[in-house]
């Protein structure tokens, strides 16, 4: 493998133009945990805010589901109603892999918007 690596290296080059990036900040209130970042693809474009609120004490999701939801409602306060679609039917302990999942679905989602918004429909 490490001899075929390197003539592989010529024709293989990372797409850093389809990169996403999140940076934020966090904070903490009481028994929450809440992360805002800025969701930027290949480092210079801003594509939107990431809000993520965790709730400390508990792990199963379905436990604390309304309570995430109306604190979610009380912090953005913009009358819209929020309702996480992952979560759904979710009835394991939440780890790890389910925020990662969320991620990947939120910039899959971003890509292609980009994508459609330059009439670009192939994505890779």
């Amino acid at each position: 493998m490490d001899l075929i690596l390197p003539k592989l290296k010529a024709g293989l080059t990372p797409e850093h133009n389809g990169s996403f990036e999140c940076n934020g900040m966090e904070y903490t209130y009481r028994d929450f945990t809440i992360r805002v970042g800025v969701a930027s693809m290949a480092n210079s474009t801003t594509k939107g805010t990431i809000i993520e609120i965790e709730f400390r004490p508990t792990a199963y999701i379905t436990a604390c589901l309304g309570l995430l939801v109306q604190f979610a409602n009380e912090l953005l306060n913009d009358g819209e109603k929020r309702y996480p679609k992952y979560v759904k039917q979710r009835r394991t302990l939440y780890a790890a892999i389910d925020t990662l999942q969320q991620y990947k679905d939120i910039f899959t989602d971003m890509r292609r918007r980009t994508a459609g918004a330059t009439g670009n429909t192939n994505t890779t």
